[in-house]
């Protein structure tokens, strides 16, 4: 282990409240992570801060799949697909 940092402390309260974390993926500056809330956060590694939290879904989304320097996330029947 070289680095440890808890992701969720940089959320606001509300936001914390009753969320788990569903999957992750990384790019060499990203990780992209899903909560049970239906948020994606993108934190950058090197400055180990949020950069953006989007929202998919009021629901459960997957965990992000990333293909050909996209990200996929599925939603009930659909797929979503981030640039």
């Amino acid at each position: 282990i070289v680095k440890i940092v808890n992701i969720f402390n940089q959320l606001s309260k509300r936001l914390k409240d009753n969320i788990n974390p569903i999957g992750f993926t990384m790019t060499y500056e990203n990780l992209y992570l899903t909560i049970s809330n239906g948020r994606l956060i993108t934190f950058n590694i090197k400055n180990d801060k949020i950069e953006l939290i989007t929202k998919i879904d009021n629901d459960k989304i997957s965990k992000p799949f990333m293909f050909d320097q996209n990200i996929f996330i599925v939603k009930d029947n659909s797929v979503i697909k981030f640039n």
